[in-house]
């Protein structure tokens, strides 16, 4: 690889990710990547269905490892997969982007930063929801002070899924047969706090840093053996201008038959945002929109949130405005263009997701399993294990 050559890119996994995220965004990018290949252990047609007829694809991941054309490996493989994957390209002197979480435990992600610090090599999680448009949002709404200080952060990522991927109807008993996908089969998923939570606790943690305390309750809402639903609740001391705690609750429901679903409800001392439905990238991505459109990531205005001002009263405030608020653009693309960057520089420092914050967010999960676990609220003190 020269300076001017594009990133010759080699992805394993042919799920949703390959469809919905990585071949479109290197697509998109022909002068900065070119699709190298894609590891398919059994050849079902699927790599070229999405990638095109004339991709080469390849069944093992020795394969791709042993291949000197491959300059960075995008892992988006079942999450037990992750650690091993990264740490054997690494070990191999390739970059690599990985699928968030970057792996299960954070121990092991420290292993592989410090594995990527010593070769030299780039290491960084497709934590692609920062670049949504609902985040950038609230981003901005947080950022611009209109809602004085806050005391309540609400984040939701709540689905109506009464029906299995395999096609069995939930019936509320449990099901004897795993689903069609890694994500429902108790063999290989490690629950919603791992597959939404990582989002929503990376969006948090970039926003208010670590909390003072945490509570969480983890539950199989279907009764197939996965911890499907989560409900956390995290602490912080109270922000500049408030005299109470801030509060922030994350959360994740698969049987929740609302339509549109909560996204995000932030308080504060002058007023509220309230935003519903998700931000458009999927869906347009899946109905044949180029991330390089113009209209790509632009939220259609029947979906921008609602800001509701208030002015205190000698007993009761009063509602004294309602806006709409425009929604930001949302780009995934951003995260591939600055791997890009980080790469023919060879500084890491320049990646917008470091290896580092995803840590953080890893040991997050942790005591919010243990927190379930236990039944109990985690302090200070045991949320020294985050530093």
């Amino acid at each position: 690889m020269t300076s001017l050559s594009p990133i010759r890119v080699a992805i394993l996994g042919t799920g949703s990710s390959l469809r919905t995220f990585h071949y479109p965004s290197v697509s998109q990018l022909p002068g900065k990547f070119v699709l190298h290949s894609v590891l398919e252990r059994t050849d079902k047609g699927i790599a070229r269905a999405v990638c095109g007829s004339q991709i080469k694809v390849v069944n093992s991941l020795d394969a791709v490892l042993n291949d000197s054309e491959v300059d960075l490996v995008v892992i988006a493989t079942p999450d037990n997969t992750h650690f091993d994957f990264a740490k054997a390209a690494l070990k191999a002197g390739k970059h690599v982007l990985v699928e968030k979480p970057v792996c299960i435990h954070a121990a092991d992600a420290i292993e592989l930063d410090q594995l990527a610090r010593a070769r030299g090599r780039i290491l960084s999680v497709y934590q692609n929801r920062r670049w949504d448009s609902d985040f950038l949002t609230v981003k901005k709404v947080i950022a611009s002070g209109q809602l004085g200080a806050l005391n309540e952060f609400t984040s939701c990522y709540d689905r109506y899924r009464p029906i299995f991927l395999n096609g069995d109807r939930y019936t509320g008993k449990h099901s004897q047969t795993s689903g069609s996908s890694w994500k429902e089969d108790p063999s290989e998923s490690h629950g919603a706090i791992y597959l939404l939570g990582s989002h929503l606790i990376d969006q948090a943690y970039m926003l208010f840093g670590l909390p003072e305390s945490l509570y969480c309750r983890v539950w199989d809402s279907r009764g197939n053996g996965v911890d499907e639903c989560f409900d956390l609740q995290m602490t912080y001391a109270p922000p500049p201008g408030a005299r109470g705690q801030f509060t922030c609750f994350l959360k994740s429901n698969n049987l929740s038959a609302i339509d549109p679903q909560l996204r995000f409800l932030v308080k504060g001392t002058n007023g509220s945002f309230v935003k519903y439905g998700l931000d458009p990238q999927c869906d347009q991505i899946a109905a044949g929109i180029l991330m390089s459109a113009t209209c790509f990531g632009e939220e259609d205005k029947s979906h921008w949130g609602e800001m509701v001002e208030g002015k205190a009263g000698r007993l009761e405030g009063e509602i004294i405005r309602r806006t709409r608020v425009a929604s930001e653009r949302g780009s995934y693309l951003n995260i591939y263009e600055n791997l890009f960057e980080a790469i023919k520089s060879g500084d890491r420092e320049l990646l917008l997701v470091k290896p580092e914050e995803t840590i953080q967010v890893l040991k997050l999960i942790e005591l919010a399993l243990l927190s379930s676990e236990q039944g109990r609220a985690l302090t200070s003190v045991d949320l020294r294990l985050c530093a």
